[in-house]
């Protein structure tokens, strides 16, 4: 969960956005892998005390990269040039109010497969 300033959301999708465009046309694999597994959504309404709300799920979560902008990938995995990291790190850290990472299990139990229809009884 990141909770965002009100007047910085703009900054703050500029810079996912160009993460996630970054993702999608990278030539490592496991890269391309986690820019769709990333799935960013945000809270409606007006924004909470902490400031505009979104969530973040990776579905399925990579065990094999870091999802943290920083340093991970904005300057570890040579999806930017320094220049452009660091601008793009600046309007991060200046729009967000607070990050809290929570892990999430399913709270439901699975599908049941349909019954089988009953045998028609014997004439």
């Amino acid at each position: 969960i990141w909770y965002v300033k009100p007047e910085q959301t703009a900054a703050f999708e500029n810079v996912w956005g160009s993460i996630r465009g970054a993702l999608a046309v990278s030539a490592k694999p496991e890269l391309k892998a986690l820019g769709d597994s990333l799935h960013i959504f945000k809270a409606p309404g007006d924004p909470t005390p902490q400031g505009v709300t979104y969530f973040f799920v990776a579905n399925p979560a990579s065990k094999a990269v870091s999802y943290s902008p920083s340093p991970f990938l904005l300057f570890e995995a040579g999806l930017f040039d320094d220049a452009t990291a660091r601008k793009l790190f600046e309007q991060l850290s200046t729009s967000i109010n607070n990050i809290n990472p929570l892990p999430l299990n399913a709270a439901a139990a699975p599908i049941a497969p349909a019954a089988a229809p009953a045998a028609a009884p014997a004439p």
